[in-house]
Order: structure tokens, then sequence, then C-alpha cells
């Protein structure tokens, strides 16, 4: 059914009663244009009414939501350097920002308890010794029937019991920062050291330092935080009435140095923050680029691929819904046709339509929608 403007309006009088009148007209009459409808209009006129046009755009992928982002280490990837004992920090070896390789010294600690440490280490390593040798000397004397199994047994639980203590003591230095060297020195009579040096467990970064040369600490103060790089978490505040659409698996993209990285999401949180109203969603980052720094600020998109292979991409402005159904209007030659559409998703900003709903090469209007609508709907 096609008609050309100038549009002529029948003059129903005023007040209430004409409204009422304008009313059930337009409910009685709208379902008569359906799909297919079609009216001519010229583009001198397309241009009077403030409409303008678009091409829509073919993508293989759909935005879900987009979000501000917060780049992150991962926990099991973050390291704190503690004090071990309480003392001063005599040197710091290396600063916030730099790179350090597992074993790398970072920093040297002094006080009393550095020599008590030691002394202890070496007097369960002699007490070892000793008790070692005198099981096994009653190890053979039992073998020969010269003295009882009990004296063996006593024998046996102490050198039992000074390993034990020796194990406590060589670990206690290790966790110190003693390395397998300076304890086999140590123990073959090389002098006490009178610092401990605290080394890194991993190969990362520096994220934090916590405390300067001359200050005094307390044993399992934090002293710096270290952290590996080679992986990060891209954590997302997805508004929650988006959240629902996003899954794991999907995709998030972010711009890096104008260059487009993406990842994959591995948790969609199960709750809402209730002061954001959001919900946490994180991605994993695997190789990550030398320009995401950790704790940097960014927005991204989520995106996911259609199932269907492709779709069209269109203004959120130019869908219009009319009892129940969406629609688009699409320019003919010199008319405008009333499109029913397939509507995929809706990010807010776009929406995302069947391509088999229209032709890719067809220009739809894109503002003015609503003088489009009213002349769908009201005209005979």
């Amino acid at each position: 059914m096609t008609f050309s403007l100038p549009v002529r309006i029948a003059r129903l009088g005023n007040g209430r009663g004409a409204a009422r009148v304008i009313a059930l007209w337009l409910v009685v009459a709208a379902p008569v244009w359906a799909e297919g409808y079609e009216f001519a209009l010229a583009d001198a006129q397309l241009a009077r009414l403030g409409i303008a046009l678009a091409w829509p755009v073919a993508v293989s992928e759909m935005e879900i939501a987009s979000a501000p982002t917060e780049v992150v280490v991962p926990p099991a990837r973050q390291a704190v350097i503690s004090a071990p004992v309480n003392g001063l920090v005599a040197r710091i070896l290396v600063d916030a920002g730099e790179t350090v390789t597992r074993g790398q010294a970072l920093a040297e600690l002094q006080g009393p308890e550095v020599l008590s440490w030691q002394r202890d280490y070496l007097d369960a390593r002699l007490e070892d010794e000793l008790a070692t040798s005198q099981h096994s000397r009653d190890q053979s004397l039992y073998d020969e029937g010269i003295i009882a199994e009990r004296r063996l047994q006593e024998s046996r639980a102490r050198a039992r019991a000074s390993q034990a203590r020796l194990d406590q003591a060589q670990r206690q230095l290790e966790l110190a920062g003693f390395t397998g060297a300076a304890l086999a020195e140590l123990g073959e009579g090389g002098s006490l050291a009178e610092r401990l040096v605290l080394r890194s467990p991993l190969d990362g970064v520096v994220l934090e330092r916590l405390t300067s040369v001359g200050a005094r600490v307390g044993a399992l103060d934090p002293l710096m935080r270290l952290g590996d790089l080679s992986e990060l978490w891209l954590e997302l505040q997805v508004r929650q009435e988006l959240a629902a659409d996003v899954l794991p698996g999907m995709l998030v993209s972010v711009l890096v140095g104008g260059q487009e990285r993406r990842s994959t999401i591995t948790t969609v949180g199960r709750f809402v923050d209730d002061t954001t109203q959001s919900v946490l969603v994180r991605a994993v980052l695997e190789q990550a680029d030398h320009r995401l720094k950790a704790g940097q600020y960014l927005n991204s998109r989520i995106v996911a691929p259609l199932s269907s292979g492709t779709a069209l991409a269109l203004p959120a402005a130019a869908v219009t819904r009319h009892l129940g159904k969406t629609y688009v209007f699409a320019r003919r030659e010199n008319a405008i046709e009333v499109v029913p559409v397939e509507l995929l998703a809706d990010d807010g900003a776009r929406v995302y339509v069947a391509a088999r709903s229209l032709d890719a090469n067809t220009r739809l209007a894109v503002e003015g929608i609503s003088v489009l609508k009213s002349l769908w709907l009201a005209e005979d």
C-alpha cells in the first residue's frame, strides 16, 4: 500500500472528544500498516523532515556490553617479601618498577637474631653429627649382641630428634635468604654473616617498595611486593542489567597503543556490588603486552561471535517497535518501506539484526524515526 505527500489530515474538531477519536482510530488502523508498507518521500522531503540515512554494517560478532576495566596481577603471581626477623633495613638493592629474577638479592637486613639463627644452625648441625655417630655405633654393638635393643632404640630416637632440629634450623636460614652454598660454607667453618640477604622468589617486577633504608622492622613486616607480569587479568565492572548476557568464553577487547588486544572471559561474578550495582567480570590476558600496566584503568568491550555467521549492526535509534514487533525504515528509490527485522541483540548504542532480514546495501533511516512512524501509523 502506498501514498504520496502532501499528507491530508482530517479535521476532527477540538477537545477531548477529538483526542478520543484520533486515539481510537490509531488503535484500529495500526494493524493495517503491516510488513511491506511503503509510502513515497522525495529526497527534498526527507531533508525537510530531518530524516538522515545510513547503511547497516555487516558484522560477524556482536557487542554485548562495554565497561570500565582495571588491569590487575593475578594473586597467584604476586609475592610479598617480608622481614624474617626483627632488625634494621641495612640496604635496599632494587626499587619499584625494576625487573628482578628468581634468586636475585633485593635487600639486606641486620639484627641480633641474624647471628642467633646461625649459631642455632651450627649447634644443631654438631648435635646431629654426634647423635648420628652414636646411633651408628650402637647399631654395630647391637648386631654383635653386646647391647640391649632398648639402648639402640634410645640412640635411634636421639638421632631422629637431632635431625629434626637441624632441618628446622636450616629451613629457618633458607627462608631468611641463605643459599645452599652459604649454608655449606657456614657449616664448614665459615664466619657468621652479619646480615640476611632477602632474595626474589620469582621472575617479575617490583610492584611496590614498602620500606626504606634505616627503617626498623619487625618479624613478618612487609618490605616489598613483587609480581610476575607474564599473565594479567582484566577486571570489568559490568552494569547488572547487562551482566545476564555475559558468559564465560566470550571475548574482551581493549585498545593498547592503538592496537586491539583480546582476552577470554573466565569468570562472571555471582553477586552485585551494592555500591556500584555492577557485576565483576574477569578475563585472562595471556602473554601480556608490555604497554599494559598493572593498576591501569581503560575501557573495554565484551563481544560474542554470532552463531548464525553474520548480522547487520545499526544505530539503536534506527529501530522502532510496534505491537510486539521490530521494524526499520528502508530507503527505496523514492519511497520509504517499513521492513520487519529479527533483533538479535541490543547493547544500548547499537542493535544487531539477522542478515536475512535486510540487504546490507540498503540505506536505513537513522534519524527522524518518530516522524516516519507517525506517517506510517497515521495515514490511510
